[in-house]
């Protein structure tokens, strides 16, 4: 399979997920940590951490930490990059 289709394959599987959109949808307004997340989607921090990495292996977010905490944001050259593949 063309490398181009695999990587736009994977990135089409992580928003195959209606718990991921509504993440990206929060994040794309603003940082949010797990637990805010967890809070705004109405799911346990462990599910919530679960769709973030799968997010973050797609390119779409990115991580800060913070001490012990994790933020995390929209990846807006993951995102460019996303937008070049299918084009």
């Amino acid at each position: 399979m063309n490398h181009r289709i695999e990587e736009l394959l994977i990135r089409l599987k992580a928003l195959a997920d209606e718990s991921r959109l509504s993440l990206l949808r929060l994040l794309n307004q603003q940082e949010y940590s797990v637990g805010e997340l967890s809070e705004r989607v109405n799911l346990g921090e462990p599910t919530v951490s679960h769709h973030l990495s799968r997010l973050r292996e797609a390119g779409f977010v990115t991580l800060r930490a913070a001490g012990n905490q994790r933020f995390y944001r929209i990846n807006e050259s993951g995102l460019a990059y996303f937008k070049k593949l299918i084009a």
